[in-house]
């Protein structure tokens, strides 16, 4: 309804509702970061962590010049990015893969270098983020989900990692307000803000990386 990803198509499993996404209020927080990623589209994207394929499909519908590689390790979630690619017409854009290791990572931007990376993957990137195994994320903009909720102290360790080789902008969540709503529904502004809760298990914090040099 509003957003980076407007018009996308929102395929439904068992009646579930996500309404953030439907309202276009789903992490509003990177709505600026996708329009600069969308006004400087990059040949590939590499999501990490696609889950339902909200983003993959999203940028491969906004970058119809770009690639896009979408990990995700749970088959049904691999089904559901299949359907809604195919929903929005940009099946064709859209290779999925199972798990990402550091090995297949690190064989990727070989092939890819400098390709655009989103990873949410639940306190791992510490694990998969590596400059020192994989060389190659020095020269890749990035932005990356933090879950110090469940692995403290990930984001510090990310922030000394790249520290001197991109450029790092902190971005945290903020509360819902009314007037973030696309339309004024005649609800009570307790059940709007309720409608566009993400339910997450404490304060939400990303990471966009973008190297020294790098021309966006």
């Amino acid at each position: 309804m509003q957003g980076p990803f407007r018009g996308l198509r929102i395929v439904v499993d068992q009646a579930v509702i996500d309404w953030p996404k439907v309202l276009g209020t789903y992490e509003l927080e990177l709505h600026s970061v996708f329009e600069k990623i969308i006004a400087a589209p990059p040949a590939v994207v590499v999501n990490v962590g696609a889950a339902e394929g909200y983003y993959a499909a999203g940028l491969a519908a906004r970058c119809p010049g770009s690639h896009v590689v979408a990990f995700e390790g749970r088959p049904a979630m691999r089904e559901h990015i299949s359907r809604v690619s195919a929903a929005n017409g940009v099946a064709e854009r859209i290779e999925i893969r199972g798990w990402c290791d550091s090995e297949e990572l690190e064989q990727m931007l070989s092939r890819h270098p400098g390709a655009l990376l989103l990873v949410d993957i639940e306190g791992v990137e510490t694990d998969l983020l590596d400059p020192v195994r994989i060389p190659g994320l020095a020269h890749c903009p990035m932005l990356v989900e933090e879950h110090d909720v469940m692995r403290p102290g990930c984001t510090q360790a990310l922030l000394e990692r790249f520290t001197p080789t991109h450029r790092i902008q902190v971005i945290r969540e903020r509360p819902r307000r009314d007037r973030d709503l696309p339309i004024q529904w005649p609800l009570s502004r307790c059940w709007l803000r309720r409608l566009m809760r993400e339910n997450r298990p404490g304060p939400q914090t990303w990471l966009y990386l973008v190297p020294v040099g790098y021309k966006s």
